[in-house]
């Protein structure tokens, strides 16, 4: 996806979004490494528009789950369309099974807003790189999205990001958020 350190940070700046040197290496360990990268800042520091950027950058596709109290896992990944006949992809599972030549980026946004069950399942999926859907069964990702979680409020993010399962914690600062977005 991104050749060094350097090529990412270029190829940022070149699209007028700028990031700092550690920034942009958790970035790029977490696609090396599979890993998911946590980004903690509050709202409007930009957050979400890295994920949009590094699509762009990376001439991807981007998936964003929106989370909140009370998601569950089946409203995450896909639901039946009418009459139960076809199956309906949320962003989780559509950036899983993503078919591009490249993998796509997912934004999981408002990590922190989520129950811990609910961050268990999440983790565990994205460890995998699979899971189970009910009446379909086993799913796995074709190639394994380059996943960008936020946090709005800093050391709320599921105690599950701490345990070496992200590359976190990026802290965005409000003052620095003009000069995120050129």
């Amino acid at each position: 996806m991104f050749e060094s350190i350097d090529d990412l940070l270029a190829r940022l700046l070149k699209h007028h979004y700028f990031v700092d040197r550690d920034l942009a290496t958790a970035i790029f360990l977490g696609s090396r490494l599979g890993k998911p990268v946590l980004i903690e800042g509050e709202p409007g520091t930009g957050k979400s528009d890295l994920a949009r950027a590094l699509a762009e950058v990376a001439a991807t596709v981007q998936f964003t789950l929106q989370c909140y109290a009370g998601i569950d896992q089946a409203s995450a990944l896909a639901d039946r369309g009418v009459g139960n006949a076809e199956l309906v992809k949320r962003p989780l599972l559509a950036a899983l099974t993503h078919p591009g030549e490249r993998p796509a980026i997912l934004l999981i946004d408002d990590v922190d807003r989520v129950d811990d069950e609910f961050a268990a399942d999440l983790f565990e999926m994205l460890r995998e790189r699979r899971d189970i859907l009910p009446g379909t069964g086993a799913i796995s990702a074709l190639r394994p999205p380059l996943t960008i979680l936020t946090a709005d409020l800093p050391g709320r993010a599921p105690a599950f990001c701490a345990r070496s399962r992200c590359i976190s914690a990026f802290r965005i600062r409000r003052s620095n958020a003009s000069t995120r977005s050129l």
